[in-house]
């Protein structure tokens, strides 16, 4: 214990804490950096329609922060599954499954914010399945992630949270603790 003194023990406890500072910063940092008329203005055809003002695509700071709060989210739910998946013993395979599943969604978040400021700076966008480029992305990959995180979930609940030896162990306590009452 003495050699561990002042030494910083770096854990997945530690990194959230970490990442719910970078998300405190890059919201203050948002509200600080306000846009020009981002709640809208009256459409000159339509009254009854907002007309948004600039956006944040067009500005550098804006869009490396909007990038950012993404990130940083999706970090500290990726980070809370891992630190619910833990357990005192080794159990194959956790790890690397939320490396493959962190790196997958975070490549498909970037293209789909790529897309989207493609689209911002061009102002035409390509078209799949009805929606432009970057509400596809969004729609048909960014939103199935979870699923995939469920799907795992459900297929190796037994080996990643609890398995069916301690499941037993429980239940046999509970029943021994039962009889012990009765008697």
């Amino acid at each position: 214990m003495a050699g561990l003194q002042g030494r910083f023990n770096f854990d997945r406890f530690s990194i959230f804490f970490i990442l719910l500072l970078l998300l405190a910063g890059v919201i203050l940092l948002l509200f600080v950096n306000s846009l020009d008329l981002a709640s809208g203005k009256i459409h000159d055809e339509f009254p009854s329609m907002l007309h948004s003002g600039n956006s944040v695509a067009q500005k550098p700071l804006l869009k490396l922060l909007s990038f950012l709060y993404g990130f940083v989210i999706f970090s500290l739910l990726i980070t809370a599954v891992y630190i619910g998946g833990r357990k005192p013993q080794n159990f194959p395979g956790f790890r690397n499954v939320i490396f493959v599943y962190t790196v997958a969604y975070l490549l498909i978040y970037t293209i789909m914010m790529l897309s989207y400021w493609e689209y911002q700076s061009i102002g035409t966008n390509s078209y799949f399945l009805g929606f432009p480029a970057p509400s596809a992305w969004m729609v048909y990959a960014i939103h199935l992630f979870p699923f995939l995180l469920i799907l795992i979930y459900l297929v190796k609940f037994h080996d990643y949270i609890i398995s069916k030896k301690e499941i037993d162990g429980f239940l046999e306590s509970v029943s021994k603790s039962k009889e012990s009452e009765g008697e």
